[in-house]
């Protein structure tokens, strides 16, 4: 039962990603700007992840950043970019190749991490 629900959340997660690149996209021609709408983007993000913390997570842990390996903020700094470039290429380029494109890469990327045992993967 925990797999379908795993999976189930993993779709879910599929449905927001389809619709928040387009209204991410429209933030941005309504505020002119791609880097506004990032920054807009990762506030409303901020809160939301402190909101999902206090509710349903353990906030102690937040100690542990005091002893995380400075490439582990990676993430952070690939994130940025990654909004900003779909929100810039979604109205240009369409969300059917933009979609294929970053699934393409994402593959592509997933290979060489596994084949070569990279970022810790099995």
């Amino acid at each position: 039962m925990q797999g379908l629900l795993l999976i189930w959340l993993a779709f879910c997660m599929g449905i927001m990603l389809a619709v928040y690149l387009p209204v991410n996209s429209m933030a941005a021609h309504h505020l002119g700007s791609p880097m506004t709408a990032n920054i807009l983007f990762f506030f409303a993000a901020f809160l939301s992840s402190i909101f999902i913390l206090f509710v349903f997570g353990n906030y102690q842990t937040l100690s542990n950043l005091k002893t995380m390996p400075f490439y582990m903020f990676l993430p952070g700094f690939v994130g940025a970019p990654m909004v900003l470039g779909t929100t810039f290429l979604f109205p240009k380029i369409g969300a059917r190749t933009l979609f294929i494109i970053l699934i393409c890469g994402q593959i592509m990327m997933a290979i060489v991490i596994i084949h070569f045992g990279a970022l810790a993967s099995p």
